[in-house]
Order: C-alpha cells, then sequence, then structure tokens
C-alpha cells in the first residue's frame, strides 16, 4: 500500500497511513528523520487519525509555547510541575470571561486545560518514575 502523507498547518504535523505523527520541532519518539520526529500511534480508523492529526497540532501548539517558559527555566518540567490543576481552573475561568484564544498560542483556553490534564494524567499514572 503507497503511502500518503498530508500536511497540517505551519506546525507540520501529518499523517502517514493514519498512524504516524510528523513534527519539525524534535525528536520525542519513534524514528527520528533529520530534524523532523516522528510519533507513531496506533488508529486504527482514518477518524481517529484525524482526530489525533487535528488534536496534535492544537496540542503542539500549546507546548511550543510551554516549552519556551520551561527552556527558560521560567517552570519545572511538566513531569514535576505541580501548577497543573491551578492552571486548569486559570484557564477554564478565562473561557468563562469571554477568551477564546490565548495570547501566546492562539490556541482556545480548553486545549491548554486539556494539555494540563493529560500532564496530570500522567504524573498520577507514572508516580515514582520521573
Amino acid at each position: 500500500m503507497e503511502k500518503q502523507q498530508e500536511r497540517a498547518d505551519d506546525a507540520r504535523v501529518g499523517v502517514a497511513e493514519g498512524a504516524s505523527l510528523y513534527g519539525a520541532d524534535g525528536f520525542v519518539g519513534g524514528h527520528g528523520n533529520g530534524d523532523a520526529y516522528q510519533v507513531v500511534l496506533s488508529a486504527p480508523t482514518l477518524e481517529q487519525a484525524e482526530v489525533l492529526r487535528e488534536f496534535g497540532t492544537m496540542l503542539a501548539s500549546v507546548l511550543r509555547d510551554g516549552g519556551k517558559k520551561r527552556a527558560a527555566g521560567l517552570k519545572p518540567s511538566w513531569k514535576v510541575d505541580t501548577s497543573h490543576m491551578p492552571a486548569i481552573y486559570s484557564h477554564l475561568s478565562k473561557y468563562w470571561h469571554g477568551e477564546e484564544k490565548d495570547a501566546d498560542s492562539g490556541q482556545h483556553p480548553f486545549v491548554h486545560l486539556a494539555c494540563r490534564a493529560l500532564m496530570i494524567a500522567w504524573q498520577e499514572t507514572h508516580r515514582g518514575e520521573r
């Protein structure tokens, strides 16, 4: 079967055969190829691949913003950061007060909320592995 790759927005996230996500910001897992990375995800249906592509693009924008702050030493590693829960409430409050787009990432406050929720879920399921 011939691989076809779709390209999403300027974050350069795409899906190959509905299973892999690629980006240009650095190697994070899977098989690296030059300045891109590949994350292999199980997506048995095209709809699930589309969800992973779209959500991955949204999360990548939020992670780039947070990554800059972490690289500058303004925040601890996401694996040990204790501010995830307060940040969830902050993003929810911003939404309730009419914010629909974060000034730094350009994403909806719920994308930031979802990212922080996933970080909490990781922390709670990987206790002792940090």
